[in-house]
């Protein structure tokens, strides 16, 4: 049986701290141990420069990610397509 649904992955950074430095064990997570496709929505402002723009690109790669967002565009993107 093959599964089926979606998984939110959420990470809220305020300020400075250790979120973005897991992404890469999360990321393997999602790609080799999730169930179902996932979505990964992130925000806070309190991330590394370039920890967000590094997880949006392993979209290509990762075929069980279908997409990284931040809560208002996460928002914008459910509103669209449910």
């Amino acid at each position: 049986m093959v599964p089926q649904g979606l998984i939110l992955e959420c990470k809220w950074q305020q300020s400075a701290g250790s979120v973005d430095e897991k992404l890469p064990d999360v990321n393997l997570n999602i790609q080799n141990c999730y169930p179902a496709p996932a979505i990964f929505v992130i925000d806070g402002g309190g991330m590394k420069p370039g920890a967000i723009k590094w997880l949006k690109r392993q979209v290509v790669s990762n075929k069980n990610l279908l997409g990284v967002y931040g809560l208002t565009d996460f928002v914008v993107w459910a509103n669209n397509n449910f």
